[in-house]
């Protein structure tokens, strides 16, 4: 995802981009493919964090199926991009909620530019 000309794209196109399963993809696959592996073989470092990120996304994720009170309800949880694999992962998992896709609304915004010098 190019974020570099974000101060010309729209809010909802930053969304957008923000909420591609390619890029959400990618980004999880960092945490996999290099903080994992940080340490030596008797100092997991990668590891202990890792174990507090997935820790820390599960918090989230309980947090957001407890608001769940029928099967009618529906949540909008917003949170940093980096947090969005896991937790939609969690809550698919889980089979308590079912998931939807930002993607869908979003595209129906209506066009309109962000003004950096508002």
């Amino acid at each position: 995802m190019d974020l570099h000309g974000r101060m010309n794209r729209t809010f909802s196109e930053i969304l957008t981009a923000l909420n591609d399963p390619a890029f959400n993809l990618h980004d999880h696959q960092i945490y996999i493919r290099y903080f994992a592996r940080i340490g030596t073989r008797t100092d997991y470092v990668g590891i202990g964090w890792m174990r507090w990120w997935y820790q820390r996304n599960l918090i989230m994720y309980t947090n957001i199926a407890n608001l769940a009170e029928g099967p009618e309800d529906r949540i909008l949880a917003m949170h940093g991009c980096s947090h969005h694999h896991l937790i939609l992962q969690f809550l698919r998992e889980s089979g308590l909620v079912d998931t939807a896709s930002p993607l869908e609304y979003l595209k129906q915004e209506r066009p309109g530019r962000m003004n950096p010098a508002s």
